[in-house]
């Protein structure tokens, strides 16, 4: 479902998501995902640079609503431009267009 990572040099967590992300999936990702960010905010959220998030898209091939609204949540719980799509393929990137969100995904 996904994987993550952080990089200290840049107190980047990157999550690394596959497949197919449908309701039940960003369901049983949710609380995972939550703990990993809360867990991270309490020890990087206060420092100069401040935690940032990355969700790498890759190797997505659909999102759902609830994926999106997961995105929204966390993008408002970090400070402005802290969190980010990456390596988003054209489907992902036309969602989030579509939604109104374009400004949370970068290449």
């Amino acid at each position: 479902m996904f994987t993550n990572h952080f990089d200290s040099n840049t107190q980047t967590l990157n999550l690394v998501f596959a497949g197919h992300i449908d309701t039940i999936a960003c369901q049983a990702m949710d609380a995972p995902v939550n703990a990993l960010i809360t867990d991270q905010l309490a020890q990087y959220g206060g420092q100069e640079g401040a935690l940032k998030v990355a969700f790498d898209m890759n190797e997505v091939t659909f999102i759902a609503s609830s994926f999106i609204r997961l995105c929204v949540f966390y993008a408002k719980q970090l400070p402005k431009n802290n969190f980010r799509l990456v390596n988003c393929n054209p489907f992902v990137k036309k969602t989030f267009m579509i939604a109104g969100l374009e400004a949370l995904v970068r290449d």
